[in-house]
C-alpha cells in the first residue's frame, strides 16, 4: 500500500508568506515556493529581484523577516539548521576557491572543513569532470571551470538537495552548455537542483 504523503513531505522545499525587508527597503515579499524532488528547479527573475536574498534565508544564513522555510517536510529553525544543511549542498554568488592552490588541493580543505572521506571528493571532482584538470591552479581555470569547481564542492557531501545561484553567470554559450547538462545528469541521480537565473 502506497503511504499517503502530505504536500510538506512530497516538497523538499517550502516557504510560506517569506519576506524580507532591509530597514523600509522590501527584497523579498511573501514568497510562496514549492520545489518538487527531483527536478531541476529554475528560480528566475531580474538581477536585484531578490533571488540570492531568497537562497541565503533557504540555507538559514540569514533571518527572513516574516514567514517560514520548510525543508524536506521540517520547519527550519536554529535547533534542527545544522543537521538539515548537513543533506543541502550551496554555492552562492561567486564561486569559491583559492586561486594559488589546485582544484585538488581546494576540495582537500573541503574535505578537512567538512570532515569528509577521500572518495567523496574524487567522486564529486570527477561527476564535474574535473577529474584531468585537477592537479593545476584554480587561478588558471577557466570561468566555467571554476564554477563546476564550485559545483564540486557542494556536491561534496553528497547533497539531497543543491542550491546554485546563477551557476551559468559570465559563461560563453558552450561553458552554459556544459552546466545545464550537468544539472540535468545530478537530478537524474536523483538530487534536487534549485538554480537561479535572470
Amino acid at each position: 500500500m502506497m503511504k499517503d504523503m502530505s504536500t510538506h513531505e512530497m516538497n523538499v522545499i517550502r516557504t510560506l508568506g517569506l519576506t524580507k525587508r532591509f530597514g523600509k527597503e522590501t527584497v523579498v515579499d511573501s514568497l510562496e515556493l514549492q520545489v518538487p524532488s527531483g527536478v531541476v528547479y529554475g528560480f528566475l527573475g531580474p538581477n536585484g529581484s531578490g533571488k540570492s536574498t531568497t537562497m541565503k534565508m533557504l540555507l538559514g544564513l540569514m533571518e527572513p523577516t516574516a514567514g517560514e522555510v520548510y525543508l524536506f517536510g521540517q520547519r527550519l529553525n536554529h535547533s534542527n539548521r545544522a543537521r538539515l544543511l548537513r543533506t543541502i549542498g550551496s554555492m552562492i554568488e561567486a564561486p569559491p576557491g583559492y586561486g594559488h592552490l589546485t582544484g585538488w588541493e581546494n576540495m582537500c580543505v573541503v574535505e578537512s572543513m567538512l570532515g569528509l572521506e577521500r572518495r567523496n571528493i574524487e567522486q564529486a571532482l570527477e561527476t564535474v569532470h574535473l577529474t584531468v584538470h585537477k592537479d593545476k591552479l584554480v587561478k588558471n581555470y577557466s570561468l566555467g571551470m571554476k564554477q563546476r569547481l564550485g559545483i564540486a564542492m557542494a556536491l561534496a557531501r553528497n547533497p539531497k538537495l543543491l542550491i546554485l545561484d546563477e551557476p551559468a553567470n559570465g559563461l560563453d554559450p558552450a561553458g552554459i552548455e556544459e552546466v545545464r547538462e550537468l544539472l540535468i545528469e545530478l537530478a537524474a541521480q536523483g538530487i534536487t537542483v534549485m538554480v537561479s537565473s535572470h
